[in-house]
C-alpha cells in the first residue's frame, strides 16, 4: 500500500512540475510590444491577437538588410506558444532594403503602411492579394523594378 500511495505522490509532483514549466514556457506578448520570430520582428496590435510585420530600426536604416531574394510573409506566427495572425505591414517595415526581390503577401494581411517598401529597388515581384485595402503614402515610392 505505501509503494502504491508513494507512486501516485511522484506522478503527481512529476505533472505538477511539467504544468508549471509548460506554464512559464507560454507566455502571451503585451500589446504595443514586439518579439523576433523566422527572421521578422512583428508588433502585437491592441486585440492581443494579431500582429503586424514591424520595422527594425526606428531610423529606417537597414531594415531587414540581412534578407534579401524572397520573402514569404507568414499568414500566422506563434511565439512562446501563442499563435498570432499577422494583419498589416507597418509603416517602413521594408524601408531602403535594396537585397529583397520577390515578396509575397498572404491574404491576411489588410493593410501595408506609409513606405513599407519605399526605396526597394530590387523587388521584381509581389503579389498582394485583394484582400488588401488599405495602402499607405508612398507604399512603394522609388521601386524602381517593379
Amino acid at each position: 500500500m505505501k509503494h502504491i500511495i508513494f507512486a501516485f505522490f511522484a506522478i503527481a509532483v512529476s505533472c505538477a512540475v511539467a504544468l508549471q514549466t509548460s506554464a512559464q514556457d507560454k507566455v502571451q506578448v503585451s500589446p504595443g510590444n514586439t518579439f523576433m520570430t523566422g527572421g521578422l520582428r512583428y508588433e502585437v496590435n491592441p486585440d492581443g491577437y494579431t500582429v503586424n510585420v514591424f520595422f527594425t530600426d526606428y531610423f529606417g536604416n537597414d531594415n531587414y538588410a540581412q534578407l534579401s531574394g524572397e520573402v514569404s510573409i507568414p499568414e500566422w506566427v506563434s511565439y512562446r506558444g501563442f499563435s498570432y495572425m499577422v494583419t498589416s505591414i507597418n509603416n517602413r517595415a521594408f524601408y531602403k532594403n535594396t537585397r529583397i526581390t520577390r515578396v509575397h503577401i498572404p491574404n491576411t494581411v489588410t493593410k501595408i503602411g506609409d513606405e513599407a517598401f519605399a526605396y526597394c529597388s530590387a523587388i521584381t515581384e509581389m503579389t498582394i492579394p485583394n484582400t488588401v485595402t488599405e495602402l499607405g503614402d508612398l507604399a512603394f515610392d522609388r521601386c524602381s523594378s517593379l
